[in-house]
């Protein structure tokens, strides 16, 4: 990884303070080129990424934000890199392509949302906002490459629907959300909230056109304004929806709760 909180115990700032990463450049990075762990309350603000496994992974870590920068998959000048050198050498230890030729996350990733944290008051999601993104194409060697997923180790099968998404610009034919590997994982209740439609609802970031992206599961997608992204994405988008959490707590000593 470029920049981690990890190994150790992660970073958490004092309450109620946020610590700020200003203006990064992170590239050519195995794994990730920001790996947030094991902390929370820390923001990027500012960046130029590119040619990472994954962008910005935020993994058991809360409260983060994402701004203002620049998160490319796999650029022009990488990509003439790896194929220059072919498909064995690109293979061969150490690897310099980032699709690991394989079934099991084979593609190159924007930013990975944490799927740890049950909310509260103390967790409160990651907000990602104005960010540009291109190069997260799917090819039939990198599959599974998009501009956002969740993490697909979380805790149980909830989802904190707080993390939300504002003001994206995707410059070419990128894959905008992959949560097939999350549904594999059981994690079916992912509700992302797309403030203004910039990243699938066709907003553009005038405000018009917000809604919610979700697992495309029965469950989440009943409201009839809920329409699946296509194939090979596991996903919908509920346009004009808003989603809150309910938590039903049932006494212990009942002992019928039918």
């Amino acid at each position: 990884n470029g920049v981690q909180t990890y190994p150790q115990s992660g970073y958490e700032p004092p309450q109620p303070g946020l610590a700020i990463l200003r203006n990064l450049k992170s590239y050519r990075n195995y794994g990730a080129g920001v790996f947030f762990h094991v902390g929370g309350r820390l923001e990027i603000d500012g960046g130029y990424f590119s040619d990472n496994k994954v962008g910005v992974w935020i993994d058991h870590d809360h409260s983060d934000g994402v701004r203002n920068m620049v998160i490319v998959g796999v650029s022009a000048v990488y990509r003439a890199v790896t194929d220059d050198l072919g498909y064995e050498k690109s293979y061969k230890w150490p690897q310099r392509i980032h699709c690991y030729g394989s079934s099991d996350d084979d593609g190159v990733i924007g930013i990975r949302i944490d799927a740890h944290f049950w909310g509260g008051t103390r967790a409160t999601g990651t907000q990602i906002q104005n960010i540009t993104f291109s190069g997260f194409v799917p090819t039939p060697t990198c599959p599974d490459s998009t501009i956002l997923d969740v993490d697909d180790r979380g805790r149980g099968t909830f989802f904190d629907p707080r993390n939300s998404i504002t003001d994206l610009t995707v410059e070419d034919y990128s894959s905008a959300i992959n949560l097939c590997r999350a549904e594999q994982s059981g994690l079916v209740q992912v509700a992302i909230w797309d403030k203004d439609g910039s990243l699938v609802g066709g907003g553009g970031g005038n405000g018009d056109g917000g809604g919610f992206i979700v697992s495309n599961v029965s469950a989440m997608t009943m409201d009839d304004r809920c329409v699946g992204l296509g194939n090979g994405t596991c996903a919908a988008f509920c346009a004009g929806v808003c989603l809150r959490v309910l938590r039903v707590a049932v006494p212990a000593f009942y002992s019928n709760t039918a």
